[in-house]
């Protein structure tokens, strides 16, 4: 993190791994009626990896006005293990997207907030017998604080979420 108060920028990356061993997954069966089975299975191996960029800017209209943008971008990799009916197969999941953030504040008594992502994922599975997967989404949150009276927060937000794989219906 980096931190330049006067030009009110804010620079921040975030780096992590882990691998686990005794992980619990879930086992399932499936049965031609649709009725699912589970049961926890330890697996070892479990890796996950993520890193994470985001810069925040803030900008003073006046003494009452802020306006702060915050673009960050990430990107993740993650290996598990999947057990369906007996078939146990590795899968690889690799995820990024970009996102921006921007609000208004008028005298810390109005904020205005508006955030968007997008995000692509690919899953792809060691077995045959899983089909890969590959998703786009995207979201968005607009947010609207008001602190008035005195002593009295009044929060409200709305969020969109758009996933085109879902199941029809």
């Amino acid at each position: 993190s980096m931190n330049y108060p006067k030009k009110l920028l804010n620079f921040f990356l975030n780096a992590n791994a882990a691998v686990d061993d005794n992980y619990i997954i879930r086992e399932r069966s499936v049965s031609t009626e649709g009725l699912q089975v589970t049961r926890p299975v330890n697996v070892d191996g479990i890796f996950r990896a993520s890193i994470n960029l985001q810069l925040s800017k803030q900008y003073k209209f006046s003494n009452n006005w802020q306006l702060s943008v915050r673009p960050s971008v990430g990107y993740s990799y993650n290996t598990s293990v999947l057990i369906v009916n007996r078939i146990r197969s590795t899968s690889k999941s690799y995820s990024t997207g970009p996102s921006l953030s921007f609000g208004f504040n008028y005298m810390d008594k109005i904020e205005i907030n508006q955030f968007y992502y997008s995000g692509w994922r690919k899953t792809v599975y060691e077995s045959a017998s899983f089909r890969d997967l590959e998703v786009v989404t995207h979201g968005t949150t607009t947010e609207l604080v008001i602190r008035y009276p005195k002593n009295w927060v009044w929060e409200s937000s709305l969020d969109y979420r758009y996933n085109p794989q879902v199941s029809p219906g």
